[in-house]
C-alpha cells in the first residue's frame, strides 16, 4: 500500500508509478521487483525527502541504470539489490540465535546489516515484484521477523547498558553516552509495533504517533547533553539506569539478572568520532571501519564479569579512553530457555 508521504510526493512533482517503473525496466529489464523505500515508503517523508528506487536484480550484471534521476523536480536515487545478497540477510536473520549471536562481535555485527538490508525492504511499496522475491516478501511482512527486530534492539538495549554500568565508576560523562543510546534502543523496541523504519531520527515521530507522552519524555531526556559537574552527570546515569528497568522489553532479561553475564573484549573497539559513539546506527557518521581490530580477535577469552570487577580504574580507563569497547552478553542455560 502505497503511503500518504510517497503519494504526495509522486503527486506533487507528476509522477506515476508506471513513471518509477519504466525508469528502471527500460534500463534493467531482467529485474526481479522494483520497490520505493526510505522515508516515504514508510510514511516518514516531507517535501525535503528524496524518492528512494530500488531496483533488485539475479545477479551482478548491471545495466546502465543511473544513481540518481531529476524527473519534474523530484530527485530520484536509484540503488541496486542483489537478490543473492538479500536471500543470504534473509537466512542469517531467519536462522539467527540472537541470545549467542550479542555475545559475539563479528556475528553481531553481520546480523545488524542483515537487519537493516531487510527492513528498507520491509517498509517499500512495490512497483513489481517477480515469483523469484516472493518467498522473501512474504518474511520481511511476517510477524517472525517484526519479533525479531524487536529482540534485537531489546538486546542491543541491554548490550549498551551493561557497558555504561560498567563505564560509570570511572567515566560518567562516557556512560550518561551510552546509557541515552540504551534508552534510545530500548524505545526503539517498543516503537516497532508503530513501524519497521530503523534510525534515530524517526523514533520521535513514532512516539508522536502512537502517543506514547512517556516515552517521548525519555526519548527527550536521552537526547540532552550532560551538563554540570560529574556528581549531576552520575546522578543522571543513576536516573537513566532507573528507567531502563521499567522498560517491559528488556523484563525477559532483567528479571533473571543472576543468570546474565557480560563480557569486555579489549581489543575490539571504534573509532572515535565524537563523544557519543551511535553503535547502532551507522548510516549517520559512525561506521565500523574496514579493517577493525575486532575482526582478528577470537571469542574463545572473553573478559568475564568477576574479572571486570577486579581491574583498577587504570584499566578501566585504558578499556574505555579512545571509543566503545564491545560489550557482549553471556546467559545461563536455563535463561535461554526461559527467555526464548
Amino acid at each position: 500500500m502505497k503511503s500518504a508521504s510517497l503519494h504526495n510526493a509522486m503527486d506533487r512533482h507528476g509522477l506515476t508509478d508506471k513513471d518509477l517503473l519504466e525508469e528502471v525496466l527500460s534500463a534493467v529489464p531482467q529485474a526481479c521487483a522494483v520497490v520505493v523505500t526510505g522515508s516515504l515508503a514508510a510514511d516518514f517523508g516531507n517535501e525535503h525527502s528524496d524518492i528512494d528506487l530500488v531496483c533488485i536484480v539475479p545477479d551482478g550484471q548491471f545495466s546502465q541504470l543511473p544513481i540518481m534521476v531529476y524527473r519534474d523536480g523530484a530527485k530520484i536515487d536509484c540503488e541496486y539489490w542483489l537478490l543473492p545478497d538479500l536471500m543470504a540477510a534473509m537466512d542469517r536473520v531467519s536462522g539467527a540465535d540472537l541470545l549467542q549471536g550479542v555475545g559475539h562481535f563479528q556475528e553481531w555485527k553481520k546480523l545488524t546489516r542483515s537487519l537493516q538490508f531487510l527492513i528498507k525492504l520491509s517498509v517499500a511499496y512495490s512497483l513489481h515484484v517477480t515469483e523469484s522475491i516472493q518467498p522473501l516478501w512474504d518474511y520481511v511482512h511476517s510477524q517472525d521477523f517484526k519479533h525479531r527486530i524487536q529482540s534485537w534492539w531489546s538486546l542491543e538495549a541491554l548490550r549498551l547498558m551493561a557497558a555504561a554500568r560498567h563505564a560509570l565508576p570511572s567515566q560518567p560523562r562516557f556512560a550518561n553516552n551510552l546509557y541515552s543510546e540504551a534508552v534510545l534502543a530500548a524505545l526503539s523496541s517498543q516503537a516497532t509495533e508503530q513501524s519497521l523504519l530503523f534510525g534515530k531520527k524517526w523514533l520521535g515521530e513514532k512516539l508522536r504517533r502512537s502517543s506514547n507522552e512517556t516515552g517521548l519524555a525519555l526519548y527527550h531526556l536521552a537526547l540532552e547533553l550532560p551538563c554540570g559537574d560529574e556528581v549531576q552527570v552520575r546522578e543522571r546515569c543513576q536516573e537513566l539506569d532507573r528507567m531502563l528497568g521499567r522498560f517491559s522489553v528488556l523484563e525477559p532479561w532483567l528479571c533473571r539478572a543472576n543468570a546474565l553475564s557480560w563480557w569486555l573484549t579489549p581489543a575490539a573497539r571504534l573509532n572515535k568520532f565524537a563523544d557519543c559513539l551511535l553503535l547502532w546506527q551507522g548510516k549517520v557518521g559512525y561506521e565500523f571501519p574496514r579493517k577493525h581490530p575486532a575482526e582478528s580477535w577470537c571469542c574463545d577469552q572473553p573478559l568475564q564479569t568477576g574479572e571486570a570487577a577486579a581491574m583498577d580504574d587504570s584499566d578501566i580507563t585504558l578499556l574505555f579512553k579512545d571509543g566503545l569497547v564491545w560489550p557482549g552478553l553471556a546467559f545461563s542455560s536455563s535463561t535461554e530457555g526461559a527467555a526464548r
